[in-house]
């Protein structure tokens, strides 16, 4: 018998994506977002989820997009949670929730997907939690690195 796997689908801009439904926690409507200086460009802002500071990221900026936070009117935060951590993924339409069988999946070798498969003619990517943070680190770092580079020249100087 076929293996398989539910998955919630959420669309960011044109692009389909899906997160194994047993990582959802929640979907809301995202509100009220922060900024946060000194991240990466993919990091929204952080939202406030029942007490808790949240990232939401912003997953267009990954496929080198502009970030829809501002593109759109209507903003939903899908809350995953895995391996201790929570992120929020920024989503502007929910989708369902699919059974994908595992046949149909297809390894794909974009940078924070695993696989993708077919979906009423379009290709639905799944996206990979554990290469999106690494991702989102190494960016940040990059972005903090930057910023330190740019205040010491701009800084004040010795007297």
């Amino acid at each position: 018998m076929n293996e398989g796997r539910d998955y919630l689908l959420f669309s960011v801009g044109n692009r389909d994506w899906a997160v194994p439904a047993s990582l959802v926690d929640r979907i809301f409507t995202l509100d009220n977002l922060t900024p946060v200086p000194l991240t990466s460009p993919g990091i929204a802002g952080i939202c406030n989820t029942h007490g808790v500071a949240v990232p939401v990221v912003d997953l267009s900026f990954f496929r080198g997009e502009p970030t829809i936070i501002w593109r759109i009117r209507e903003k939903y935060g899908v809350l995953v949670r895995f391996d201790e951590m929570a992120i929020a993924l920024l989503a502007d339409r929910i989708g369902d929730i699919s059974y994908v069988p595992d046949d149909r999946m297809r390894e794909d070798p974009r940078d924070i997907a695993t696989h993708s498969f077919p979906r009423n003619r379009e290709t639905v990517v799944e996206l990979d939690l554990h290469k999106l943070v690494q991702v989102i680190r190494v960016s940040n770092r990059k972005e903090a690195a930057r910023a330190g580079s740019a205040l010491h020249a701009d800084g004040p100087g010795p007297n």
